[in-house]
């Protein structure tokens, strides 16, 4: 007898995740209840029971975290002080059958309400789960994305794809996004 086990990633097999970010939770839901559907919205919750959807569309959204080299407000997703009772949460988005595609949202945690939202910031290799980021000053941070594919490499691989750092800092309320 054969015994078969396939194990989906934990990323991929919730069609809803609560994640706790110290005054505010990030609620993700599948409006399908199906774990590999492209409809799930995001909804903040705050401490006194205010909820906010994130304006966001609806898309598989999976948990990525960060390294330790940077204060993450979250459990399983990314949520960095900004300053100023501000949240940058960076989501990831699938981008199935492409890169992963970063989603960035300032937050105004005090105020419970969305700033800013900068949708398709970059894509982002998958391998690893996380996002790299490093602080590049206040209200500034440097993430790790792909920046070019190389042409005719003979590969549909991870090694073609080739990262760059991008500069994504907060400024009058605003997200902005550059290459460094």
């Amino acid at each position: 007898m054969i015994t078969l086990a396939i194990v989906l990633s934990a990323t991929l097999a919730a069609a809803e995740i609560h994640d706790p970010c110290g005054a505010f939770t990030v609620h993700l839901k599948s409006a399908s209840n199906d774990a590999m559907e492209d409809d799930m919205r995001v909804t903040l919750a705050f401490e006194d029971g205010t909820a906010v959807n994130v304006p966001l569309a609806s898309a598989l959204y999976e948990t990525r975290g960060t390294l330790k080299n940077v204060t993450n407000r979250c459990r399983q997703l990314a949520a960095l002080d900004v300053g100023a009772d501000r949240a940058l949460l960076l989501m990831s988005r699938n981008g199935r059958p492409q890169w992963d595609v970063l989603d960035a949202v300032l937050i105004d945690v005090r105020g419970k309400r969305i700033l800013d939202v900068r949708a398709g910031v970059g894509e982002i290799k998958t391998e690893d789960r996380v996002f790299v980021v490093r602080n590049a000053g206040a209200a500034s941070f440097d993430v790790l994305l792909i920046r070019e594919e190389i042409e005719n490499s003979g590969c549909d691989c991870a090694a073609a794809a080739i990262e760059d750092w991008m500069r994504i800092s907060v400024r009058r309320d605003h997200v902005n996004a550059r290459w460094r």
